[in-house]
């Protein structure tokens, strides 16, 4: 059985932790031999409130410590195989907000230049989300276990691992889990950044890109595109047809110019509008994270664009800290081609996994429901519970971390690690507990 919760209680000395929240220092770093002690805490960063998990390998979070948080620029890619929308392997070259080509983006800063609580939007951000995540049912019980991070574009300012599974393992930020439907607001920033800004989406990506192309028949139980024998690339997997006996690559007249959320839109603008479809699923990922950033890493499951890769929060987070930071193009495409998602008088959408009428944007949601208090975060919720946002001022980002069993059909799992994300989130910005279903006003 997966264990509950324990109370937050004040930090003791020698206390073993199972769910932390973390404050990082100014570019400084825990030890590498574990948590902070009150003695360190000043040079180490601080450890505001405990419970009983195992606390996240300090070393994983500091800006002096991991490459991968460096925040480096990515390099201009060199490979044959990286794709491109026209007939070179090289991305459009215009400007991102920062003012640098997409393809080589700007250097963020390594480490923040002010002390921690000053990049914090209250005094009690801290100790608000954290017990919001001890006493809020929405982020205990099933959800268990996960791990939880909110940063801003400078790094970490708060993490925690919550619950074990049945072998008495934490998810950590280093741990590995496929993301399913988090995958698309990965690609949507690839061809971003290949096409050398978001103002150079074409009409034709963004139909791709918001779902509503037609192409809709990736469908069924398991694997949408399971390994076989090389090649195994995203082209093969559009020769297969789903139970239904309607092929992959096929187009749906009926369903053109209305919200279907499905993996075929974007597995047929890969195969059609990028160079993608030919590189082997073992490089896939290889060649998407030369314009990503450097220290991002992922890889593919399967050559699917839209559900396929497998990655950790702490390389997710780094790709949002890119897009906070203007690196990645896609940060001024947040929240544009909006098309509404949920079947009404007034929306012609056939269908949405999300149960509240949030809009979508290109590759990801925009969590804009004024019946549940949406307060226009961007999202990409997966299957098995990953769920990354960035808030609606572009200057904070989240993940919560988890790999459950959900609908074959439904993102219920990424679903329910929204309902909780947006509860830190709003204890986050406001500095106040969040204690029912829905964020407070």
């Amino acid at each position: 059985m997966r264990i509950g919760r324990a109370d937050f209680q004040l930090r003791r000395v020698g206390l073993v932790a199972a769910v932390a929240i973390v404050l990082v220092g100014c570019g400084a770093a825990d030890p590498p031999g574990g948590p902070t002690t009150a003695a360190s805490a000043s040079a180490a960063g601080t450890i505001i409130r405990t419970t009983a998990a195992t606390v996240p390998s300090p070393d994983t979070h500091s800006p002096t410590q991991s490459p991968s948080n460096s925040l480096t620029p990515p390099p201009v890619p060199a490979s044959s195989n990286t794709p491109s929308t026209t007939t070179t392997d090289k991305p459009a070259v215009s400007t991102t907000s920062s003012g640098a080509p997409p393809g080589r983006p700007p250097s963020p800063p390594s480490s923040p230049s002010q002390p921690p609580a000053s990049r914090l939007p209250t005094s009690n951000s801290l100790s608000a989300v954290g017990a919001t995540v001890s006493h809020n049912a929405l982020c205990g019980g099933a959800l268990m276990p996960y791990y939880w991070e909110i940063g801003d574009g400078a790094g970490l300012l708060a993490a925690g691992s919550v619950g074990k599974d049945t072998t008495g393992s934490s998810v950590t930020a280093t741990t590995k889990l496929s993301i399913a439907s988090a995958s698309k607001w990965i690609y949507s920033a690839y061809v971003t950044q290949l096409r050398g800004g978001a103002g150079r989406l074409t009409p034709q990506d963004v139909d791709f890109l918001h779902f509503t192309s037609g192409y809709t028949n990736i469908e069924g139980p398991g694997s949408a595109c399971p390994r076989t024998a090389a090649p195994d690339t995203v082209n093969q997997c559009l020769q297969r047809s789903n139970p239904q006996g309607a092929s992959y690559a096929a187009r749906n007249p009926a369903d053109v110019g209305k919200f279907y959320y499905n993996g075929g839109h974007m597995e047929n603008h890969a195969g059609q509008l990028t160079k993608l479809g030919n590189v082997d699923v073992n490089s896939l990922g290889t060649v998407m994270q030369a314009l990503l950033g450097q220290g991002v890493t992922l890889s593919f499951t399967e050559p699917l664009l839209s559900g396929g890769i497998r990655t950790s929060a702490q390389d997710y987070a780094l790709l949002l800290r890119y897009i906070i930071n203007g690196s990645l193009a896609i940060r001024d495409g947040l929240g544009t081609h909006l098309v509404c998602t949920r079947s009404s008088a007034t929306c012609n959408a056939v269908f949405s996994p999300i149960k509240e009428a949030w809009h979508y944007s290109v590759g990801h949601w925009v969590e804009d429901d004024p019946t549940s208090h949406g307060d226009g975060a961007f999202s990409s919720p997966g299957a098995f519970g990953f769920y990354p946002w960035i808030d609606s001022t572009r200057k904070y980002y989240g993940v919560i971390s988890r790999s459950a069993s959900g609908s074959l059909t439904g993102e219920q799992e990424g679903y329910a690690s929204a309902r909780c994300g947006r509860l830190l989130r709003r204890a986050f910005m406001t500095g106040m507990e969040q204690t029912g279903e829905l964020p407070s006003n």
